[in-house]
């Protein structure tokens, strides 16, 4: 059921209160694409010492661009490339990166990072554990999952009928 509205004020009551109303979907909907996107770097990422997928960060609002330390055995100089360390650093688990949106709203800008000093150079290739790069083939992978107007079908079957006017 539609809402008539007879002025532009009216109309804009009406666009505002529909917007409120899809905020939810729209969270769940970002959520679920940044999960996608996480999940499919994590499961790219090369793990000599673990420290690069360890360092994969998300955020919402600014990027988050802490970085996990030079793995212990490495700076000791115990082990060099291209034997690993016997403890390397795990990734995040999903549950741990997704809480960093707890407090996201919706449209917000969410952040998928890795500043370790030699991330560019992962994305271009030089692991052999990953030598397509891992940013691309990521993006790749969430594209192929999310069909083009997923999340406004999505978003359409959670509004209550679409737009109320």
């Amino acid at each position: 059921m539609g809402v008539i509205v007879r002025t532009a004020d009216e109309f804009a009551v009406a666009v505002d209160a529909w917007a409120q109303q899809i905020k939810p979907a729209v969270i769940d909907a970002q959520k679920e694409v940044v999960q996608a996107a996480f999940v499919a770097m994590t499961d790219i990422a090369p793990r000599w010492t673990g420290r690069f997928v360890g360092s994969i960060n998300v955020a919402a609002g600014s990027p988050d661009a802490a970085v996990l330390p030079v793995h212990p055995d490495v700076e000791s100089g115990q082990i060099h490339w291209p034997t690993p360390p016997a403890n390397p650093y795990d990734a995040k688990t999903v549950e741990e990166a997704m809480a960093a949106l707890g407090a996201m709203q919706a449209f917000e800008v969410v952040y998928l990072t890795d500043a370790v000093p030699y991330a560019g150079r992962l994305d271009m290739g030089y692991s052999s554990q990953a030598p397509q790069g891992v940013t691309e083939v990521s993006k790749g992978i969430v594209v192929s999952q999310f069909a083009p107007g997923y999340s406004w079908r999505f978003l359409a079957d959670q509004a209550a009928g679409g737009i109320p006017f």
